[in-house]
């Protein structure tokens, strides 16, 4: 499965028929706490199930990128 990026243009598009769809039909989902409400069919992109803190592997990317620009 490939996850496809959209243009700007499409994504405003896309946002602004779900912002005149929640207005019309008495909103999104509600859930008990704000953060499950952006939690709800989100796509994560895999982020919440790596085995391991994103931000962890930040050093080693910056090294292998300096060492890739270099080379």
């Amino acid at each position: 499965m490939t996850n496809e990026v959209f243009e700007p243009a499409t994504s405003n598009t896309l946002m602004a028929a779900l912002l005149v769809h929640d207005l019309r039909t008495g909103g999104g989902p509600a859930h008990a706490h704000p953060w499950q409400d952006e939690a709800y069919a989100a796509a994560h992109g895999g982020l919440w199930r790596v085995p391991y803190a994103p931000r962890s592997a930040l050093g080693l990317a910056v090294l292998l990128g300096l060492g890739a620009a270099r080379g």
